[in-house]
């Protein structure tokens, strides 16, 4: 058997890596996640798996899916006193694979739901609101729920944390506050408009802005005014209570434990596109992808540790479609990774060799 000698192997990695192309393009693979009959999809919420959530427009109403290995299961509704059945929205969803969101079969009146173990239970509502209604956004890897819930149909929302089987406002927050919580890190530090809380004191105030995501270093993103602009613009903001404008119109929706921010944003001449925010610069999505698909990413709306996003599309036409968009590996990583293969092929064939000498 021809045995290659280490000068023809690294001529062979040269060749591969020299036939990359210069840059990679597309930057992400799109998995599109349609409804059944070709329904139109809107994707929530994304974990370290990759598995999405969001909702499936049906004739009979919104209706909560999962979307994981391939498959889209619809996680249904939550039983009204009739036992009729309306919507479901699926706004969240951990590691461990519990999705939240609301749900309601009385249309006007949801409630916030958890789902797992294929099951969808009802969470309820805040103390003394049993009129009320209630929203589930976020939740955390161990299973703190946090969201917005009312007192009476017509009354604001005020934040809650659910957890160990009770839904309660968070705590040094007032009722009918309208500082609906959002999202909460695996320390359980939760983020709502005015700030963010950890075990009742809030730890980080956030002046003329919206928090919407958070990670687990305690850095929050959003949006919120600036002087001399006339709309929203999109907002970091840091540990230590300062904020930071990204430098653009929209809101940002996520940040990952890396830094990465995804969201939408309103560019000139455009129009609202979803877009990452990574080292000092936000990237309009669209031109990331494969041009072929006659796609428009008009918004981001979450992001997990390996960098993959759940997205929303439009082939035009109010097409829209939930998207899950994979990094694709940059042509250096993939010259390590052939360089990498080739040496620990040359080292096992010396091995063997040294063996049957």
């Amino acid at each position: 058997m021809r045995i290659r000698t280490p000068n023809a192997l690294a001529a062979l990695t040269l060749g591969l890596m020299l036939a990359l192309p210069a840059q990679a393009a597309p930057a992400y693979t799109v998995t599109i996640l349609p409804g059944p009959g070709g329904e139109r999809t809107w994707a929530w919420g994304i974990n370290d798996s990759g598995h999405v959530v969001g909702s499936l427009e049906t004739d009979g109403g919104d209706r909560a899916f999962l979307y994981q290995n391939g498959t889209m299961t619809d996680l249904g509704t939550i039983p009204g006193p009739s036992g009729e059945e309306a919507f479901s929205i699926a706004y969240g969803i951990n590691n461990i694979g519990q999705v939240v969101g609301s749900s309601s079969a009385m249309p006007g009146n949801p409630r916030a739901f958890l789902y797992q173990n294929g099951t969808m239970t009802n969470l309820g509502t805040i103390p003394g609101g049993e009129n009320g209604l209630s929203v589930a956004y976020g939740i955390n890897n161990i299973g703190q729920v946090v969201g917005g819930s009312s007192t009476a149909h017509n009354a604001n929302l005020s934040s809650f944390l659910y957890q160990n089987g009770a839904m309660n406002l968070v705590s040094g927050t007032a009722p009918q506050s309208v500082e609906v919580a959002i999202d909460i890190n695996d320390f359980g530090q939760v983020v709502m408009p005015g700030g963010i809380y950890q075990d009742g004191v809030r730890i980080n105030s956030i002046v003329d802005g919206i928090g919407l995501g958070l990670n687990d270093i305690g850095q929050a993103v959003g949006y919120g005014s600036v002087s001399g602009y006339d709309s929203y613009r999109a907002m970091f903001f840091s540990q230590d209570g300062t904020s930071m404008d990204l430098g653009f119109y929209g809101f940002a929706r996520e940040i990952n434990n890396s830094g990465q921010v995804v969201g939408l944003a309103g560019i000139d001449g455009i129009g609202q596109r979803g877009f990452i925010y990574q080292r000092g610069s936000m990237t309009d999505l669209t031109s990331l992808i494969d041009p072929v698909l006659g796609m428009t990413i008009i918004d981001a709306t979450d992001i997990n540790a390996s960098g993959q996003i759940a997205a929303i599309g439009d082939y035009g036409g109010n097409h829209f479609v939930a998207l899950l968009l994979t990094p694709v590996p940059e042509p250096e990583t993939y010259a390590l990774m052939l360089a990498g293969l080739g040496l620990l092929g040359f080292v096992a064939r010396r091995r063997k060799q040294k063996a049957v000498a």
